[in-house]
């Protein structure tokens, strides 16, 4: 379960515990550096000659007070020997604190409490020091990651709680399963409910005589199923096989890893030795369902095979030698299955065309000429500048607005384009009609 350990907590202790002792570390220095200050200044003040005046004697003490305590000496003695009397014992109260402060590095507390009853046991220090020492960051810290805690505390309970009422309903399903696939169904959804989706799980199982009797027959005939490579140069098919799928999928890489690997912790004595100390872990390659003489298909066929059916290609690593494949109750791990289409040699197929059938109807376009002056017979010329002038016309109505936003003529739109006749001979629109109308009106 996620966030459930110790783990976290410890490495919280420990990253506060060091803050505290950093913090007093970082106090402990600037002290130590006050203190070095007033030695100074009280030494200078030992060395003066006797006929140094007063105003620089209580100089000196009082720039050396300042540095050992926050709380000066008010009224100023009238003669410097009792004010260097005062400055001494604020010098040794001063010197006693930081000793205890710099032992807090070697304390031998092992608790976070621990420490900080230690620390405070030397609070305040307001009276040596104006920065001081405080220590509610740290327990505010204390306090926050207590309060988170507890919301952990609270959803693991949930969790928990999900996971026994999931993991029950699916052994009460197994209780009820009748077949064999059922009860591992149910077996295993428990476990996940229980331990997570991670959880591995390996169930026996007990095959069919017929497979049995499959499996051994197959098993006995492995060399000869590959026999056809060998003869053809390849000494390790089955390694080559394998070093060919490697290269696309996971777990086969996986298995050539761990073999390329198990190499280099042989013959090293001791546990990993005894665990390695053993032949390399090799595959074998068996073709279900059994067939006498039969060919691996994994790779370069045979010549002459045939597929007429499908086929199970298994290769396997068995943990005993001779393999345990038969009756009773059998266990492995499946790594990685895949299904293949092998191309046939020969497919009947057929094809389909849409060929578009003839028309049944004739055009639904007319061009109707009529010769530009009657004289009762037709010139070839006339009809073939018909042609043109409609070909002309066509292509002046396929122009659109968007053809002519770009150029002069687009002030002109939008305009109206409309056949017009001198005589009422086909369908117009008269113009001249309509404006003697509009003057009537006027």
């Amino acid at each position: 379960m996620l966030r459930s350990g110790w783990g976290e907590l410890t490495a919280w202790r420990r990253s506060v515990f060091t803050d505290v002792l950093s913090a007093v570390a970082a106090t402990a220095e600037r002290m130590g550096r006050s203190l070095a200050a007033a030695d100074a200044l009280i030494a200078q003040y030992d060395a003066l000659p006797g006929n140094t005046p007063n105003d620089v004697r209580f100089s000196l003490l009082q720039r050396a007070e300042r540095l050992l305590t926050t709380t000066p000496t008010s009224p100023r003695p009238n003669q410097p020997n009792t004010l260097r009397n005062i400055v001494h014992n604020r010098r040794r109260d001063f010197d006693d604190r930081l000793e205890e402060l710099q032992e807090v590095a070697d304390t031998n507390r092992n608790t976070l409490s621990g420490l900080l009853d230690e620390v405070s046991s030397l609070l305040p220090l307001t009276q040596f020091d104006a920065t001081g020492l405080d220590l509610t960051p740290f327990r505010d810290r204390a306090v926050v990651f207590a309060r988170d805690l507890l919301d952990r505390t609270m959803a693991l309970r949930d969790e928990v709680t999900t996971r026994f009422t999931t993991a029950g309903a699916a052994l009460a399903e197994y209780d009820q399963a009748v077949t064999g696939q059922d009860k591992v169904a149910a077996t295993t959804a428990a476990l996940t409910a229980m331990i997570g989706e991670d959880v591995l799980v390996v169930p026996e199982f007990t095959p069919s005589d017929a497979l049995a009797d499959d499996l051994r027959r197959a098993r006995r005939d492995s060399d000869e199923l590959v026999e056809h490579l060998v003869d053809a140069g390849r000494d390790f098919p089955v390694d080559d096989w394998l070093h060919g799928v490697a290269r696309i999928r996971e777990a086969p890489r996986l298995w050539e890893r761990v073999v390329l690997l198990s190499d280099a912790l042989r013959d090293r004595g001791g546990l990993l030795g005894d665990l390695f100390d053993r032949a390399e872990p090799a595959l074998e390659p068996i073709q279900l369902p059994f067939r006498e003489n039969d060919h691996w298909l994994g790779m370069e066929f045979a010549q002459g095979t045939s597929i007429t059916e499908d086929r199970l290609l298994y290769t396997a690593h068995y943990a005993t030698d001779p393999p345990l494949l038969g009756g009773g109750n059998q266990v492995g791990l499946l790594l990685d299955e895949w299904t293949e289409v092998i191309p046939a040699v020969r497919e009947t197929t057929g094809i389909a065309a849409d060929l578009d059938r003839p028309d049944s109807e004739p055009p639904q376009a007319m061009l109707l000429v009529v010769p530009p002056v009657k004289t009762g017979t037709w010139q070839t010329d006339d009809l073939i500048a018909a042609i043109a002038d409609t070909y002309e016309l066509a292509r002046l109505r396929a122009v659109e607005p968007s053809h002519l936003d770009d150029t002069a003529y687009a002030q002109l739109l939008p305009a109206t384009v409309m056949s017009a006749t001198r005589r009422p001979i086909t369908i117009s629109t008269d113009l001249a009609v309509a404006n003697l109308r509009w003057r009537s009106r006027d």
